[in-house]
């Protein structure tokens, strides 16, 4: 089968189909991309596609659909059989976009007719009565659904069925008493639709094409399957790493859609009520005025040993308990800008966190501490680094930072400082406000003000200042935090081995083929791209690389170990004793199924005596192996936070 083809005339999407009822209107750029992948379905490519607008996937999903229904099936060797597509996706906002799209009926019926001569010509007799040429018969099929007067705008769902679901999908209904859905019953739906990622790891049924949206799924599957789509909004995600030399790579950032001409950039695209143009995508993902300051510390030789350690007991399937406390005393000395000991006092307060040294300790009393040497040796490292190393003390980043904030202050510019979590937020308030000699209360009156690292990436913080300082980035999603923001100039104060992890990373997406470039190199023969714009500011500050590390293992440790994506075995946390300051004395049961639950010693609970048909109440320690125990609520896993809420009266506000 030849995958040469012709291209319809025109764009498929505002030819054939309109959004509330009035025409789509691509900027011509956005036209270009379609017509460039005017082929994915028929030649099952996988891609990895970014392009900085969500809502251009919904467009780019119903184009590629519409080429295939209409053009591509003559080039199928099943050309018989209706397209089918599987979309992981926002399923309540892309079934609402799918409910305001409409096929303009006039230029969809000569398409019909197309189809059906086509049909012919192949000796298929596309029989009126059966629905499995439906296709080929829209316009007998509304012509008796309309009495004759069919309309211009036909809702896309009697066209193209919509099933939605999560492992099961269940049929959109297609109009009154469904009659244009028993003429259309016996091909599968055009479009199945999701939000579950997970699906890709057992799904059964088939499908022409799988078009991911990761603008809105937050997990990542590594799809072994032919014929995926990937589609990000944003260069700067980590999940690139995983699929960057595996499939054909697409990456239109806004460095290199502001190399387009003028004309280009402000033309506009409009799908009803939303409106924009390119360079309204590149004011808002605008990154600009960066400074890369490199922080000099005494254990850079210390992290990089103990990453390497980290990642060769990873490999040895190490107690993954083990393993995970060690990578977060590790990633709190890259990542904290105070002292370990601030960090503890303020920590120990707050129950969702738990101080360094607590972290140390449980290290050191690990059953597993003298069963490997490299393990003694991680420990070895993590202690010089706090104690030898002064890191428990002082931090070398602090300094620079107080000293940047003040001179930002002195010439009075809004400062904005970007925290992980509460606990440093607070820590770095303290200290300058002890600097400016003023409260925590009054930081804000002097231009001073604190940003959520979470609610940025989630958009739910918005940033006006004329500095941003940011005190550490390790990952692509770090750097994102600088397309959220709106600022001035941005200062990043980074130790070398954050520099060689944004380095490595953004070196290997640099060096990718972006097929993306071959529409932008018509306009400027050499464009820049971000991972380009990123790499020069860090390569100038990287000093000279005298610590031993092995290549390629960058990558390795810092998406399975920095990032802790080492999986939690509950059962080595379960069979182990906690003897943190906050610890509950209580016994732990287990249940066949492998649920379990806790309990004290006052603990009674019902447990079921066959022999004399009724309930007894046992305390914790009358209990044994083989009780059948009853419980009330009839699930022994619900957390008790989950019990909380359930029985709590929903009108009652203290709780």
């Amino acid at each position: 089968m030849s995958i040469l083809q012709k291209s319809i005339s025109e764009n498929t999407v505002e030819k054939f189909l309109g959004f509330e009822d009035t025409k789509i209107r691509l900027n011509m750029f956005e036209q270009k991309i379609l017509t460039n992948l005017k082929d994915i379905i028929l030649n099952k490519a996988n891609i990895v596609f970014c392009y900085p607008k969500q809502c251009f996937f919904w467009i780019l999903v119903l184009h590629t659909v519409l080429q295939d229904y209409l053009q591509n099936y003559k080039y199928r060797d099943d050309f018989a059989k209706r397209i089918s597509v599987l979309v992981i996706t926002d399923k309540n906002k892309f079934t609402k976009f799918l409910n305001n799209i409409s096929v303009l009926y006039r230029e969809f019926q000569y398409k019909i007719f197309e189809k059906h001569e086509f049909f012919r010509d192949k000796g298929i007799f596309c029989d009126l009565n059966d629905s499995y040429y439906a296709q080929c018969n829209w316009n007998h099929i509304l012509n008796v659904y309309y009495d004759g007067k069919i309309p211009e705008n036909i809702p896309i769902n009697f066209i193209l069925p919509v099933a939605v679901g999560y492992f099961n999908f269940k049929q959109m209904n297609r109009g009154e008493r469904n009659k244009i859905g028993r003429k259309d019953n016996k091909q599968k739906p055009v479009f199945y639709v999701t939000d579950n990622i997970n699906i890709l790891k057992s799904i059964d049924f088939e499908v022409d094409y799988i078009f991911i949206d990761y603008t809105y799924i937050r997990g990542f599957v590594n799809p072994a399957l032919k014929g995926v789509f990937c589609y990000f909004d944003t260069s700067l995600d980590d999940r690139f790493m995983y699929l960057y030399n595996k499939m054909k790579f697409l990456n239109f950032d806004t460095n290199l859609l502001s190399c387009l001409p003028n004309e280009t950039i402000t033309d506009k695209t409009i799908l009803g009520n939303n409106n924009y143009s390119i360079q309204n995508l590149i004011e808002n993902r605008n990154i600009k005025n960066l400074d890369v300051v490199y922080i000099e510390s005494e254990f850079e030789e210390e992290i990089a040993k103990g990453l390497d350690l980290l990642n060769k007991l990873s490999k040895k399937k190490f107690d993954p308990y083990d393993l995970k406390i060690a990578a977060t005393i590790l990633y709190n000395a890259i990542r904290t800008p105070v002292s370990a000991t601030e960090y503890d006092l303020i920590a120990e307060l707050q129950v969702t966190y738990e101080p360094i040294n607590e972290l140390l300790n449980e290290l050191r009393e690990s059953q597993n501490r003298y069963e490997d040497d490299d393990f003694e040796g991680l420990l070895a490292l993590l202690e010089d680094i706090f104690y030898k190393k002064d890191l428990d003390k002082r931090s070398p980043k602090l300094n620079k930072i107080e000293n940047q904030v003040i001179r930002e202050v002195d010439q009075d510019k809004k400062v904005g400082i970007v925290t992980s979590n509460k606990i440093i937020s607070l820590a770095l308030k303290e200290h300058i406000s002890l600097k400016l000699r003023c409260s925590i209360d009054d930081l804000e009156s002097k231009g001073i003000c604190f940003y959520s690292k979470k609610e940025l990436l989630k958009g739910s913080e918005n940033t006006d200042c004329d500095c941003l300082i940011m005190y550490s980035a390790i990952n692509l999603e770090d750097l994102r935090i600088l397309e959220m923001c709106n600022y001035k100039k941005a200062v990043l104060f980074l130790y070398k081995i954050e520099i060689e992890f944004l380095e490595n990373k953004l070196k290997k997406l640099e060096q990718t083929y972006n097929h993306a470039a071959e529409l932008i190199t018509q306009y400027v023969h050499s464009p820049v791209s971000i991972y380009r714009y990123f790499y020069n500011r860090m390569k100038r500050f990287v000093p000279k690389n005298d610590i031993d590390v092995e290549k390629g293992l960058l990558n390795n440790i810092i998406d399975e170990v920095i990032n802790l994506k080492i999986e939690r075995n509950t059962s080595i946390r379960k069979k182990r004793m906690y003897k943190g300051k906050n610890a509950v004395k209580a016994k732990l049961i287990e249940f066949n199924d492998g649920s379990y639950m806790f309990a004290n010693a006052e603990f009674l609970i019902k447990v079921l005596n066959r022999n004399v048909r009724k309930c007894e109440s046992k305390k914790l320690s009358e209990l044994s192996i083989g009780d059948e125990l009853l419980i009330i609520d009839d699930d022994a896993r619900q957390e008790l936070f989950e019990l909380f809420v359930n029985y709590t009266d929903k009108n009652e506000k203290n709780y």
